[in-house]
């Protein structure tokens, strides 16, 4: 049989058309059928552009089709591109066990603001979408596979029903803006390795767990009552937009010997030369010459805190003082930190 292929622009999974393909209605839900054997949930639309499932529903594993006389069997591998998305009325998706049912494409429940449970969700499942769940506003709660390994930009945005979710550690790459807008979850999000959210609400210092190497995308985006916050040392990658508009920040203490990687405007909309940024000693002229770093007021972990009467000097025509929390030493028209490095 020809074939056309069809690419999708994701991550995920690519996505395929056959030539010849058809579209069934099977107990009130559409399919897409390719070569008689493999089935995808597709949409159905309403004259007014919404879609046209309602209520409860559930997916089978396999079908019965009788199309033109022929009867056909084909399993439920997918759903394809948002399939129930802009369902103003649906209330729940049910998905029947199935062993071959892998494949979950983009935006599938968009915009569903009534939808409140998806059950047994399929486990071979591997990618959470982009904007799977978007505006899902009464989503009450959802389990993430520990199969699933890759989750895409904005997959939770705005769903306020979630009180809480688990990060599994199989989670390997976690979007832009995953769980933001997610007003309902009140504790940090995040697994062995990666952190991927912090309320909006919280308030205060924050120490980010010492195992993390990786800050997601809009992870701590507009946490305007984050005042400080320290970075371990295992941190090598920070994604775009991780401390955006992070107004009330005032100290960063980065333990990580060489800079992480940032990504675009990762500490965007803060005056960063009012911020002070600590780090290790030997690492001063690092962060000095690192593209977004080299934005902040930089100081050596060893000057965090300083008591000026631990700080001795032998040279008496210098002078120390305490200068918002540092202790500065002054030499003639200079003047330096505790190390030695001119200020």
């Amino acid at each position: 049989m020809k074939r056309l292929f069809v690419f999708i622009v994701s991550l995920c999974m690519p996505f395929f058309l056959y030539a010849g393909d058809i579209t069934v209605q099977v107990d009130g839900i559409f399919y897409n059928i390719q070569n008689h054997v493999i089935a995808h949930v597709v949409n159905g639309w309403r004259s007014d552009n919404t879609g046209l499932y309602s209520g409860d529903i559930t997916i089978p594993a396999n079908l019965i089709v009788n199309w033109e006389g022929d009867i056909y069997y084909p399993f439920v591998k997918g759903v394809s591109l948002r399939a129930f998305a802009d369902c103003p009325d649906l209330t729940s998706v049910t998905f029947e066990d199935n062993y071959k049912f892998d494949f979950m494409h983009n935006e599938v429940f968009r915009n569903c603001t009534s939808l409140q449970y998806v059950n047994n969700f399929p486990p071979k499942v591997t990618c959470l979408g982009y904007c799977l769940f978007e505006g899902c506003r009464n989503l009450s709660s959802f389990t993430i596979s520990n199969n699933v390994t890759r989750i895409e930009d904005y997959a939770f945005y705005c769903c306020e029903g979630l009180s809480s979710i688990i990060l599994p550690d199989n989670v390997t790459t976690v979007g832009y803006a995953v769980f933001y807008g997610c007003s309902g979850i009140s504790s940090p999000i995040y697994n062995s390795s990666i952190f991927a959210y912090m309320p909006k609400s919280y308030s205060g210092a924050y120490s980010i767990p010492s195992t993390i190497n990786t800050i997601a995308g809009g992870a701590f985006l507009s946490c305007r009552n984050l005042t400080e916050v320290t970075i371990p040392d295992q941190v090598n990658k920070i994604d775009k937009k991780a401390f955006g508009d992070n107004i009330r920040l005032k100290i960063i203490t980065c333990e990580a010997v060489t800079p992480p990687s940032l990504g675009v405007s990762v500490f965007g909309g803060l005056n960063c030369s009012k911020i002070k940024l600590y780090v290790p000693d030997g690492s001063v002229e690092s962060y000095k010459s690192a593209d977004q770093w080299k934005e902040f007021y930089i100081l050596p972990i060893s000057s965090k805190n300083q008591s000026i009467e631990n700080v001795q000097i032998e040279d008496e025509s210098t002078q120390k003082v305490l200068r918002d929390g540092q202790v500065i030493i002054y030499n003639g028209d200079k003047e330096y930190n505790i190390i030695g490095t001119e200020l």
